[in-house]
C-alpha cells in the first residue's frame, strides 16, 4: 500500500518542537548561565528551518543538513553539561547518581548518532535507496536506547533518592 502524501512536514515539527522544548530545558535549568546564548541559538534555529521550508525544501522533502544542525547543537549542549558538572561538582558528589544525568546521557546518545544518520541521509539514499529502512531501523534503535536512559533517570535514580 503506497501513499501519495508525504510525511516530511511531520519532520519539520519535530525538530523544530524537540530543539525548541530541549534548549529551553537546557538553558532554564540545566545551564542557566548560558541563557542568552541559549535563546539567540533557539532563534537562529528556528529562523533555518523556517527559511529551508519556505526556499526550497518545502514540506515534500526531508533536509538533514537542518536536523544535523539541531543535532549538533543538542549534543554540543549536552557537553558542556557534562564539562560543567565535572567543573563544578565536588568530589563527594556523584554526578552519575542524579537522575538529570541519566536523561542527557539519553539525549546524547540518540543526537550524536542521529547526528551521524542526517548528515550522510542523502549520499546514502543516493548511493542505494535500499539502505533507507536500515538507516530508519538504526535511529529507532538510538531512539529506544535515549528512552531506556531517561527511564533509568527517572524511575530508578528518582526511586534512589526517596
Amino acid at each position: 500500500m503506497a501513499f501519495k502524501e508525504s510525511n516530511y512536514w511531520v519532520y519539520k515539527i519535530n525538530t523544530i518542537l524537540s530543539v525548541i522544548v530541549i534548549l529551553i530545558i537546557f538553558g532554564k535549568y540545566l545551564v542557566p548561565d548560558r541563557k542568552k546564548l541559549t535563546n539567540w541559538i533557539l532563534f537562529a534555529l528556528i529562523v533555518i528551518n523556517i527559511f529551508s521550508t519556505f526556499s526550497g525544501d518545502g514540506v515534500t522533502s526531508y533536509n538533514s543538513y537542518s536536523a544535523a544542525l539541531v543535532s549538533f547543537v543538542i549534543v554540543g549542549y549536552c557537553l558542556y553539561y557534562f564539562y560543567s558538572r565535572l567543573l563544578m561538582s565536588s568530589p563527594e558528589d556523584s554526578v552519575p547518581s542524579t537522575p538529570i544525568f541519566w536523561c542527557i546521557v539519553g539525549l546524547f546518545t540518540y543526537f550524536a548518532g542521529a547526528f551521524f544518520i542526517f548528515i550522510s541521509y542523502k549520499y546514502l539514499i543516493e548511493a542505494d535507496v535500499a539502505t533507507i529502512g536500515t538507516l530508519w531501523r538504526f535511529h529507532n534503535l538510538l531512539l529506544v536506547i535515549c528512552c531506556l536512559y531517561i527511564s533509568y533517570g527517572i524511575l530508578c535514580k528518582t526511586y534512589q533518592m526517596t
